[in-house]
């Protein structure tokens, strides 16, 4: 009957999220452009994990998982198809901060928000993440 916000304007509303590819593995992250580029983040060289928000949105995408390796790195824009798999890994390493990220997905200007960063004594230890069964996700439209 009634199109929500979303669906009503997803003609005309930017979003280059779809323009991506990511992959998801045991040992790493890859994510493929459209002009063919690839990114990739090795798991176990995982430094750190930044949510970047812009005050752009709704009708552009404003808010972008930046994800920081050892000589490498990953953007990956928040509405791709692929966003709940990311986050479920996300959320499992350890001392991930949820609060902030929570803070992150209410954002409406433009910033960053450091939700990980390696600690020195787990850079040995740390394993690829599984996924969670029901990954905290918040839907803002």
């Amino acid at each position: 009957m009634f199109k929500t916000i979303k669906e009503f304007f997803s003609p005309i509303i930017e979003r280059p999220a779809e323009k991506y590819e990511i992959t998801l593995t045991e040992d790493e992250l890859t994510c493929k452009r459209a002009d063919g580029t690839i990114e990739e983040v090795k798991w176990n060289e995982l430094q750190k994990v930044v949510i970047m928000t812009t005050d752009e949105g709704p009708f552009v995408e404003d808010v972008f998982w930046v994800l920081h390796g050892k000589g490498s790195g990953c953007v990956i824009p928040q509405e791709s198809k692929e966003s709940d798999q990311v986050l479920g890994r996300l959320q499992n390493l350890p001392n991930f901060n949820n609060d902030l990220f929570m803070e992150a997905m209410c954002s409406t200007e433009n910033k960053e928000f450091t939700v990980w960063e390696r600690e020195p004594e787990n850079e040995a230890n740390l394993k690829a993440p599984s996924s969670l069964p029901n990954p905290v996700c918040v839907d803002v439209f």
